[in-house]
């Protein structure tokens, strides 16, 4: 494939970079990252820096960065500490609902 157009990244909006095959006319385009691009990785390291994760502490909040298996264990243990459907039922029978108003 033959670069056909290049739109370079301005500031922090992404730029774009279309393709085009020659021979079967198929056209493809990439998105162009910044040189100041601020993903997943960036975001990791700057939440672990020391001054940071001391004012996350301090909020009491426990920092858990990771994949799918670190959010599904978090989803399961934050269902078993809120409760389940049958525990809301339980507690609604029970007026145990805030008082509205």
């Amino acid at each position: 494939m033959d670069k056909v157009a290049d739109i370079p990244p301005q500031g922090r909006e992404l730029g774009l970079r279309a393709f085009l095959c020659p021979e079967c006319g198929a056209v493809d385009t990439v998105l162009i990252h910044p040189d100041t691009h601020f993903g997943p990785k960036e975001l990791a390291e700057t939440l672990r820096e020391p001054a940071i994760q001391s004012r996350i502490e301090a909020m009491q909040i426990t920092m858990q960065i990771g994949g799918p298996d670190v959010q599904r264990k978090f989803l399961t243990d934050q269902m078993k500490l809120w409760g389940s459907r049958r525990a809301s039922k339980r507690w609604s029978q029970q007026n145990l609902r805030p008082q509205r108003g």
